[in-house]
């Protein structure tokens, strides 16, 4: 019965979402990325995990990609590394899958052969 705040723009979070958010994050953690660059994460991903997940995963997706390389120019990343493996964990929500969203992602022209493995790689170089 929660409100989750997925995918607003800031001034939507601000005024919609009754959460302490403010509490726990600064607007400088707060990532933002394309209408275009969220279904392409989010298309990217149907090759390689069990469930076809939206755009609102794609926009996750990328914040978590700005965040961990913002840390990683910074020389700042190893404070997320786990003290036992020396893994960092990043945990990314999916909210919904892409069903409500077909005919965006056909507008979108997102069937690219290469998506799959251009985001292994994009990860790889993480």
């Amino acid at each position: 019965g929660e409100e989750v705040p997925a995918v607003r723009t800031l001034a939507r979070v601000k005024k919609d979402i009754r959460q302490p958010w403010e509490q726990y994050l600064d607007e400088a953690d707060i990532q933002s990325c394309t209408r275009r660059e969220a279904f392409r994460l989010s298309f990217a991903t149907w090759q390689l995990i069990p469930v076809q997940l939206g755009p609102s995963f794609g926009s996750a997706l990328a914040g978590a990609l700005k965040f961990i390389r913002g840390h990683k120019a910074a020389g700042t990343l190893d404070q997320f590394r786990d003290s036992m493996s020396g893994e960092i964990y990043t945990v990314v929500f999916g909210p919904d899958d892409y069903r409500p969203y077909t005919g965006l992602y056909l507008g979108e022209r997102l069937y690219d052969a290469s998506l799959g493995s251009n985001l292994l790689n994009l990860l790889d170089d993480l």
